[in-house]
C-alpha cells in the first residue's frame, strides 16, 4: 500500500519518497514501511503511514533505509 501511495504521488508531481524501518515494542523490533512526503513551504520531509492510516507516522518508528527522494 506504501508504494502505491508514493507512486500516486509522484504521478501528481508531490515529492514523495517510500521508507523501511523498524517499529521497536518491548524486547522485538518490528519491519515495517512509510512514506515521506516533501513540503516545500517548509523545506522538510514530513512521515505518513498509509498502511496504518495515519497522517502522521509514529514518531517510534527508526528509519533504516530510503528509496527514491
Amino acid at each position: 500500500m506504501v508504494r502505491l501511495f508514493v507512486a500516486l504521488l509522484r504521478a501528481s508531481n508531490i515529492s514523495a519518497r517510500y521508507v523501511l524501518g523498524v517499529y521497536p515494542h518491548g524486547d522485538t523490533l518490528y519491519t515495517h514501511a512509510w512514506a515521506e512526503v516533501w513540503s516545500p513551504e517548509a523545506s522538510t520531509w514530513y512521515a505518513v503511514d498509509p498502511g496504518n492510516g495515519r497522517a502522521a507516522a509514529s514518531t517510534g518508528l527508526i528509519r533504516l533505509a530510503l528509496a527514491g527522494s
